[in-house]
């Protein structure tokens, strides 16, 4: 399916190319905190240690995207940056955040609009991604070959409260309510950032 196309069947066509130039080469892979599954409240923040259990497709196939990573041999120097949830300019409409915000760039839009939202309360580590692609480059550079380091803020906040920033910085009086018709997702989920950090 298009899902292991991309995630799997890509990445070890890349690492199989880059095998055979014979060159030494960094290999900078974006994981997922997709990745991880479902992590008991009592691991987080989840750090580097916890063992990926990944409950969705999208999370099953990055995961072991990860594993190839993780597994690859010389010349090929590995890192994994593992990034929680990203925000930022230009996020597609299939998240909630873009499609909010194009919704707010529409000169028509009702202000008083009440907007059916799932996962209102789950709180998530939001991490910009501008920040997310600096993390990576430093990676690049100063990460340790073979490991894998969690990107993030190391907080987290919910969706309502991201929804609720967005609509105040567009001045609008913006109402959610919670889409009971949604499949249920992780209550939290933040990344102990420690060893990016060092």
């Amino acid at each position: 399916d298009k899902l292991a196309r991309d995630n799997v069947e890509l990445t070890r066509d890349i690492l199989a190319a880059l095998e055979m130039a014979g060159s030494p080469v960094r290999f900078v892979h974006c994981g997922s905190a997709a990745e991880l599954g479902e992590v008991p409240l009592d691991r987080l923040p989840v750090d580097e240690s916890f063992v990926p259990n990944p409950s969705t497709d999208y999370g099953r196939t990055k995961w072991e995207a990860t594993r190839l990573v993780l597994n690859a041999r010389a010349p090929i120097e590995s890192v994994v940056g593992r990034i929680f949830n990203v925000i930022g300019p230009g996020q597609p409409a299939n998240q909630v955040f873009g499609r909010f915000s194009q919704a707010l760039a529409v000169p028509q839009m009702n202000p008083e609009q009440t907007w059916v939202v799932a996962g209102l309360t789950y709180r998530r580590d939001f991490v910009d991604v501008r920040d997310a692609a600096r993390a990576l480059i430093t990676l690049g550079r100063e990460g340790k070959t073979g490991c894998v380091y969690h990107i993030g803020r190391g907080v987290s906040r919910s969706v309502g409260e991201g929804m609720a920033i967005l609509a105040q910085a567009a001045g609008i009086e913006g109402r959610f309510v919670e889409d009971q018709s949604a499949g249920k997702g992780p209550a939290d989920s933040v990344a102990d950032i420690l060893r990016i950090l060092q």
